[in-house]
């Protein structure tokens, strides 16, 4: 007779602590049965599984779909049973559109940063497939393909100058063994909304005030153009000693105001604006106008 000890399984987390909940089961017994041995419960772990999320709350198991290194989604020709004279087995029909392909952009939609092509997705036809995709852009005059057609595993595209104020999409085409040689199922894809231009300075702020010690120093924001909203904006005062190189944070508030310190005398002071757009892209730095106002009592 087996007589190992029957021990529960545990799940632990990567601490070597007991997650909770623990995974679910079901308990069977075991076909074992006969000389030497006898019938034994046991759980199957795999008999109520329940997916759940990091919280532990039961979630909805998404179907699989098929990704690139940026996210973007990669068609996955459908399986055909062939027969000897490789024909299909059972006759197929047409292919036909079931998605548009859409404009995937990690780093937003902005000028020098890249975007990707989601192809379209298709179904019905009979294999070899072949999927390709073309970026697009329209101004308002129509649409106009600005890139070859490409695999689709790969479309990407660093937008350029060019593309400012134009909206993009992705159009995808697809070939199957009886689409007619030079023609192509053709799926437009989604448009983008206008790609902005880079986030750069537009306009320096202003700085007022005299160089006492107790009066206050204003300055007004910079406004800056292009980037992906929404944007954080930061308000600095930095200074330097008189006739030295270089401005530095002095915790300062970083508000609109300074009131000047005995510590501040011999020193300029100046303000600046810094700017960060929704996808992390940030805007060195902008002085004010006039650059700097010198402490001298």
């Amino acid at each position: 007779m087996n007589n190992r000890a029957n021990l529960d399984y545990v799940r632990n987390d990567e601490n070597n602590d007991p997650v909770v909940p623990q995974p679910g089961f079901t308990t069977a017994q075991s076909p074992l049965v006969g000389a030497g041995w006898s019938a034994r419960d046991y759980r199957n772990y795999n008999g109520d599984y329940i997916a759940r999320d990091p919280d532990g709350n039961p979630r909805t198991v998404q179907p699989y779909v098929r990704h690139g290194e940026n996210g973007q989604v990669i068609p996955v020709g459908r399986y055909v049973r062939m027969d000897e004279n490789n024909n299909p087995v059972v006759p197929q029909p047409d292919i036909a559109q079931v998605s548009q392909g859409v404009i995937y952009a990690p780093q937003g939609l902005v000028e020098g940063r890249t975007i990707y092509a989601s192809a379209a997705q298709f179904s019905g036809g009979t294999p070899p497939f072949t999927y390709e995709a073309q970026f697009q852009r329209n101004n308002g005059s129509g649409w106009v393909g600005f890139t070859g057609w490409e695999f689709v595993g790969a479309a990407s595209r660093l937008i350029a100058s060019s593309e400012v104020g134009f909206n993009i999409r992705a159009n995808t085409r697809v070939t199957d063994r009886n689409t007619p040689e030079g023609t192509f199922v053709v799926a437009p894809g989604i448009s983008t909304g206008p790609v902005t231009a880079t986030l750069a300075l537009d306009q320096k702020g202003t700085l007022s005030g005299t160089g006492k010690v107790g009066s206050v120093l204003t300055q007004t924001a910079a406004t800056f153009v292009g980037g992906a909203a929404p944007f954080t904006f930061q308000y600095q005062f930095v200074r330097r000693k008189v006739g030295s190189s270089g401005f530095f944070d002095f915790g300062a508030p970083e508000t609109l105001t300074y009131t000047i310190q005995a510590s501040d005398l011999g020193y300029e002071i100046r303000g600046r604006t810094i700017v960060t757009d929704a996808f992390g892209f940030k805007v060195n730095s902008s002085s004010t106008i006039p650059l700097e106002i010198v402490v001298i009592e």
